[in-house]
């Protein structure tokens, strides 16, 4: 009963923020609890799109998904709705409670939130999973970590992903402290040719280019989109 309390008490303080801030205060949508707009509605409702249309073709219509970096759970969510029990990781424990708040409200799949900053050392604890969402975060990990940290993380991720991974990152957008200039080449083919050696996949498909917000930059012009990728094995 006290944590069924608890649950509805943080959906209505969610609630309360996002229609405060007017829909800049969450990242992701939450349908489910009647939050459609946000700072990345857009291109977090298409992506997932995608998501959904690559894994239909594939036949992967459930199993075990895990999603670093849920937020507060927009991909895990319509993951488990599929069906598929999903462990979505965040290190923002706020998060992680709404995303397990909402859970509860959607059948049939499982969800587990976990706390946890990602790090090069740690990725060992998580579970194997058919399905991997690795987005938005990569960028964070080389800027936090350097690039061989982060790519030993992800390279640890997909070898605990039995079917496919879903990643992006921020491209052009992001700034000089990101340590990113993509070596001066077009993100996309950047992009592709490191999955491709870091990785070893038997196949990379880019999945097309979506919305992201613009930064905090007088000197980016234009709108953000960002390359979306599936790195998969073949099963």
């Amino acid at each position: 009963m006290a944590a069924n309390v608890l649950d509805k008490c943080i959906l209505k303080v969610c609630v309360f923020k996002h229609w405060l801030g007017k829909g800049r205060h969450t990242y992701q949508p939450l349908p489910w609890i009647g939050i459609h707009e946000a700072k990345r509605s857009a291109g977090t409702v298409s992506r997932m799109r995608a998501i959904e249309q690559f894994l239909k073709d594939r036949t992967i219509s459930n199993g075990v998904a895990l999603d670093v970096g849920c937020n507060i759970g927009y991909f895990s969510l319509t993951l488990k709705e599929k069906g598929f029990t999903v462990y979505g990781i965040d290190n923002n424990r706020g998060n992680v409670r709404i995303a397990t708040a909402v859970s509860k409200l959607i059948q049939p799949g499982a969800f587990v939130g976990i706390h946890s900053t990602i790090t090069h050392d740690n990725t060992s604890i998580f579970p194997e999973a058919d399905v991997t969402l690795c987005l938005s975060i990569w960028h964070h990990w080389v800027r936090c970590l350097g690039i061989g940290a982060a790519t030993e993380i992800l390279r640890s991720l997909f070898g605990k992903t039995r079917a496919v991974l879903f990643f992006d990152t921020g491209e052009r957008e992001l700034t000089e402290d990101y340590n990113l200039n993509f070596d001066g080449k077009d993100p996309r083919l950047w992009l592709e040719h490191y999955l491709n050696e870091r990785l070893n996949p038997d196949e990379l498909l880019c999945l097309g280019r979506f919305q992201a917000f613009a930064p905090a930059r007088a000197d980016f012009q234009g709108e953000v989109r960002r390359h979306l990728f599936a790195v998969s094995r073949r099963t």
